[in-house]
């Protein structure tokens, strides 16, 4: 189970040394110049609000939040290309390319299940959504949430599920234990989201840690990170533009607002969709093409030993 998507850890230079090296590069420009963009950007909220209103404030947020992420994303590719000496692709797939359709199912089938999960959950609890759509408003914001959005969840997947699983799996190739670990640390950044205070601690957090496991243990049976790429985008691009939580962490103009975050229904739709999710992009959708061994050349470094230099 993902056997050759772990072994592209092997590729290149991948001492422990070089991992201190790479983690300190990769939280440098996550943490420090992230924060740092971050941090400017939002000191100037006050005046933005009152010249554009709540809008424009909401806007600035959401930039100033992303824009955090897309130097943690420069951050992991310098570290895997510069200290590991190895090809970023490697952090995706063995394949020689990347399976953009396999992305787009992976985004499809999540997009349609976090749908009908909020269907369900607006026949169930009357009121809950409200539509909130300020059509000049939303088709400003969209362009934006496109891209930054991706971006953001492509970020986190290069490090949780591509960086860290791999990295781990130099150790253990048991993909419980990967799934397990690889989750508990993606739940850790996100303990101070405002959802987490609103929906009342443990349950909520509990969503996060299910879904880091789900996307991991996809990543290994698939042997390859596109499904966990494109559900990840899915997912966020929902809440920002269709869905999006009254306390979210990144504030959007989206089509309804969620006024009440149900950490019980969270985590039982989120059950739900894992066990339709899997059933469908495994037993019903395939890979286009053969996921054939990546290239070795000096774009991707030579395979070594763990403590190799």
């Amino acid at each position: 189970m993902g056997r050759r998507y772990l072994d592209l850890a092997r590729l290149g230079r991948n001492s422990p040394g070089r991992y201190l090296a790479a983690l300190g590069l990769i939280f440098f420009f996550w943490f420090g110049l992230g924060f740092a963009v971050m941090a400017l950007m939002l000191s100037a909220r006050g005046a933005v609000r009152a010249l554009g209103g709540p809008a424009a404030g909401r806007f600035l947020e959401y930039v100033a939040l992303n824009l955090s992420f897309v130097t943690f994303l420069i951050g992991i590719l310098l570290a895997v290309k510069w200290i590991h000496q190895r090809s970023p692709r490697t952090l995706i797939t063995p394949a020689s390319r990347v399976d953009w359709r396999r992305v787009a199912q992976g985004f499809v089938v999540w997009l349609v299940l976090a749908a009908l999960a909020s269907l369900v959950e607006a026949l169930l609890f009357p009121g809950r959504y409200e539509l909130s759509l300020n059509l000049p408003l939303f088709l400003a914001m969209a362009p934006v949430v496109l891209l930054l959005t991706p971006l953001q969840t492509s970020s986190e997947e290069l490090f949780f599920r591509g960086y860290l699983l791999q990295a781990f799996g130099l150790r253990t190739r048991n993909p419980l234990a990967l799934a397990l670990i690889t989750a508990a640390l993606f739940t850790l950044p996100h303990l101070g989201n405002p959802e987490i205070a609103a929906a009342g601690g443990p349950l909520i957090v509990a969503s996060y840690f299910g879904i880091g496991v789900l996307l991991a243990l996809v990543t290994l049976a698939d042997d390859g990170l596109e499904l966990a790429l494109g559900a990840h985008a899915a997912n966020n691009l929902y809440s920002a533009l269709v869905a999006n939580y009254t306390v979210s962490a990144l504030p959007t103009e989206s089509i309804f607002v969620v006024k009440e975050i149900d950490a019980v229904y969270a985590d039982l739709s989120l059950l739900a969709i894992a066990v339709v999710f899997w059933l469908l992009v495994f037993r019903v959708l395939k890979r286009s093409v053969p996921a054939d061994t990546a290239e070795r050349g000096s774009g991707s470094g030579s395979v070594t030993s763990p403590s190799d230099e």
